[in-house]
């Protein structure tokens, strides 16, 4: 099933083996090689907690503003998850990053990231042409299979004459 990561940002992480609360997803964090959300960051509760992560492949749930863990023991410091330090420093970047063709033309902003959750692939990207999602839907939705490089700092695709698809409707629409 895709799922927005808008909505998963703020959501409660349940610890299934327990059913008790773990915390609420604060952020996530990007593998852009494989293309996948490696992990999500969750603060617990109290003013002293420290941020964790959650290791996507750990998740067995996702719900309307929940997310369900195997077990607590699945939450690991943010150092331990990532192969490439790199990683952690795109956490949730993309989202509000601008979008460029491959040959320097700007298609817009970065509004939102669909990914599957049975593998947390990411699947599509929403791209806003005013930058102000808010106010506005998304422009273009593009498949991951146009996106060429996904970097700190912006997506690049291919031409987007054959690859993205206009949005029809609101942006409730999206999975």
């Amino acid at each position: 099933m895709l799922k927005s990561i808008k909505l998963i940002v703020g959501s409660k992480v349940m610890d299934f083996a327990e059913d008790t609360a773990l915390g609420e997803v604060v952020d996530w964090v990007l593998d852009p090689e494989n293309r996948k959300i490696s992990a999500f960051l969750v603060r617990g509760s109290g003013w002293f907690a420290k941020l964790q992560a959650l290791p996507s492949m750990d998740v067995v749930e996702y719900g309307p503003k929940i997310i369900v863990a195997k077990k607590a023991s699945d939450l690991e410091t943010p150092g331990e998850i990532m192969k490439h330090p790199r990683n952690l420093k795109q956490k949730g970047r993309l989202l509000g990053s601008p979008a460029f063709t491959q040959d320097g033309h700007k298609l817009g902003i970065v509004d939102d990231v669909l990914f599957e959750t049975s593998d947390a692939s990411i699947q599509k990207v929403y791209i806003s042409k005013s930058g102000v999602s808010v106010l506005s839907h998304s422009d273009l939705i593009i498949t991951i299979d146009r996106v060429l490089e996904i970097l700190p700092n912006k997506i690049v695709v291919k031409d987007t004459t054959t690859s993205t698809e206009p949005v029809r409707g609101t942006a409730g629409a999206k999975a």
